[in-house]
């Protein structure tokens, strides 16, 4: 690019603190435009743009020119902060994660022309909310729903209990930014949040009281060590509630999303009947939960580990069943993971008895469930065209390389490519439609954009050349198959519950063109419910005149591994492998590893996801029935999981397999 832009801080800064920027290469006096941009959790888009001109020396710095037009004009060296505006009208910017931060994009374009000009230059900046050092703690103490924030500092620290308006919920920007300055702030919510009431009519002090004289060890802890806050009148100090049951997790405190948790609960009476229940909330607010029957031993302690469910969300000796058999409040409403920075906080409460509506609370727990191993780094891609995150293991590499594909929902989907990554991988996930400039539609692919980020991961000085893997599921699987098959630097390729032809929309490499075999809507089925069953509206590739579809697997340099849900009732799935293995075999080829896996539907997700059965597809907007047994399938993700581990590190670490498929 023609300019350089620097931001100071460099990389990322804190929200409530100024950043420089200079613009540097351009030509004496040029006039500019620049341009920032950023979405929200929500995924909307704001923007803001200012008219300039370089200075003789061809530089530019906002905190000696002024704006000429725009979003605003003036010295104003933070108004393309400020400005911003959101494409959907009178739409409010707030900060609902704060533990992840705002991705600024600043775009440098030529002119200044109402729809932009020429591009000359980009950057990135990341926008915190916490300080560094700043911890973040969950607090549900009694009836108290809150966050607290406590500084670096050793302390003593002075307190604060900070409180939003008439929205209520759980506002925490503030409070986080607030911790950065040296205070210990707890955010309360005291409606509209969680259990605590969904309307404002009625309001008990004595709960704000609660907040008041709340008192963690942490506080101890940290060194924060202030007297607390206090009311007129106040003469005893408020201790949270106790329980009858102590609730301990294996691993304490925090664990990865995909390793198991052992969940044991103590000082029960003998043989006393509880039930289990677990909730999580997704990033958009959207609740999940299970619960299950259970009985304590003879000495009143229940181990999941050893103790099967007597009813509930499932049966049986399921460990790990609380997490897998989540559902939404929603029908059909899926669990997936959008933003990889931040855990899901499993609440778990114990419960008195098997009554239906949940008996008197014995005991209570949360534990944080990570998507990032310790050590892990997380890197925005913007490079030519390529808009992709990727994971670097934590060391000094290089690191095995992996190119993680998604299917027809489009987007960037970060969450199976970030937990790979704590095991050794360094994993590109690579977006291909309805990601920020990239097409909104499936209409046409283009093979040299993939190309490129083949490119960019060779280049990388943390990937281990001289070749990569690539992971697809759906119709990113049957793109990993073409990307194999006509690109240079590939040596495995795992696809899941993909199709060996081109499939949904052509394929375009150079001047080569592969259609895709195309689809008879009329066929589509509809339940009573209102399922959608997609199976029947794939023509045959195998059958003329879509022949041409069949992506020539035969080309490709390395082994494939196929995954199958042998109830996948999106397409036929194990139909599609097992041609791929006729075709590679007819041409002199080695047959691939083919592993079927038996009540397990299309969706098959990293370990203790709950199955998704059926879901609102992101695009078409219908609910789509997915097929498998909610418990078979789950069993499938945790060996299919391991799979594919396996058989990235035997082929691009050259690692021997050392455990075949339990399935």
């Amino acid at each position: 690019m023609a300019a350089t832009v620097t931001l100071e801080p460099t990389g990322r800064s804190c929200w409530d603190e100024p950043v420089s920027i200079l613009v540097s290469g351009l030509a004496p006096e040029q006039p500019v435009t620049l341009r920032t941009s950023l979405r929200d959790e929500m995924g909307a888009l704001f923007r803001a743009h200012g008219h300039y001109c370089a200075d003789a020396g061809g530089e530019l710095d906002l905190t000696r020119a002024p704006a000429l037009g725009g979003s605003f004009a003036g010295l104003e060296p933070m108004g393309l902060l400020w400005a911003l505006e959101a494409e959907k009208p009178y739409l409010r910017l707030v900060k609902r994660d704060v533990e992840t931060p705002f991705t600024l994009e600043l775009e440098v374009l030529d002119g200044h022309q109402p729809a932009g000009g020429r591009l000359l230059g980009r950057a990135v900046h990341e926008r915190h909310f916490l300080a560094p050092g700043v911890q973040r703690e969950p607090v549900r103490a009694g009836r108290l729903r809150a966050s607290l924030f406590l500084p670096p500092e050793p302390g003593p620290c002075p307190r604060i209990v900070d409180l939003s308006g008439a929205g209520s919920g759980l506002m925490e920007y503030r409070a986080s930014l607030l911790a950065g300055k040296g205070f210990a702030v707890m955010v309360l919510a005291y409606y509209n949040y969680e259990d605590l009431p969904k309307d404002i009519e009625h309001l008990h002090l004595e709960y704000f009281e609660e907040a008041v004289n709340y008192s963690e060890p942490v506080l101890e802890v940290s060194g924060c060590q202030a007297p607390p806050l206090t009311l007129p009148g106040q003469a005893a100090f408020f201790s949270p509630l106790e329980m009858a049951a102590k609730v301990t997790f294996e691993p304490a405190g925090r664990s990865r999303w995909d390793e198991p948790l052992r969940i044991v609960v103590h000082s029960l009476t003998p043989e006393q009947p509880v039930t289990l229940r677990v909730s999580l909330r997704d990033e958009m607010g959207a609740l999940f939960r299970a619960h299950a029957h259970y009985c304590a031993d003879a000495s009143g302690e229940l181990d999941l580990t050893r103790t099967p469910a007597l009813g509930g969300s499932f049966e049986g000796l399921e460990p790990m069943g609380l997490l897998w058999a989540l559902k939404g409040e929603k029908p059909w409403f899926r669990l997936t993971k959008r933003d990889v920075q931040t855990p899901f906080v499993v609440e778990l409460e114990v419960l008195d008895g098997h009554e239906r509506e949940g008996g008197r609370l014995l005991g209570r727990a949360v534990h944080e469930r990570h998507f990032l191993a310790p050590g892990v780094q997380r890197e925005p891609v913007r490079a030519g065209r390529v808009r992709a995150t990727l994971f670097l293991p934590p060391g000094a590499g290089p690191f095995p390389g992996i190119i993680d594909l998604f299917g027809s929902g489009g987007g960037l989907c970060e969450y199976r490519a970030s937990l790979l990554a704590g095991h050794g991988f360094a994993v590109l996930a690579l977006a291909y439609f309805r990601f920020e400039d990239l097409p909104e539609t499936l209409s046409d692919v283009d093979l040299e954009y993939f190309e490129e980020a083949v490119d960019f991961m060779l280049q990388h000085p943390k990937v281990k050349g001289p070749s990569v893997g690539l992971l697809g599921f759906s119709k990113g699987g049957d793109l990993c198959l073409s990307m194999a098959s006509f690109l240079k630097g590939i040596t495995a390729t795992v696809v899941i519950n993909s199709c060996m032809a081109n499939s949904m929309a052509p394929l375009r490499y150079k001047d080569m063109t592969i259609p895709d075999f195309g689809s008879d809507l009329g066929k589509l089925t509809t339940s009573e419910s209102g399922l959608v069953y997609p199976m029947n509206i794939w023509n045959n590739p195998l059958e003329e005149p879509y022949r041409q579809s069949l992506i020539p697997l035969e080309k490709a340099q390395g082994p494939f591994l196929f995954i199958v849900g042998m109830d996948d009732h999106s397409w036929k799935s194990e139909f599609y492998a097992h041609a791929a293995s006729k075709r590679l075999q007819a041409h002199g080829k080695d047959k691939p590893q083919i592993i079927c896996y038996p009540g397990t539907g299309h969706c098959i997700d990293p370990p203790y996801f709950p199955p998704s059965i059926a879901s609102v597809h992101a695009v078409v907007g219908l609910t789509l029935f997915y097929g498998g047994e909610p418990k078979a399938h789950s069993r499938a993700q945790v060996d299919a999981w391991q799979q594919i581990q396996t058989f990235f590190h035997k082929h691009l670490n050259g690692k021997q397999s050392i455990k075949s498929s339990n399935l």
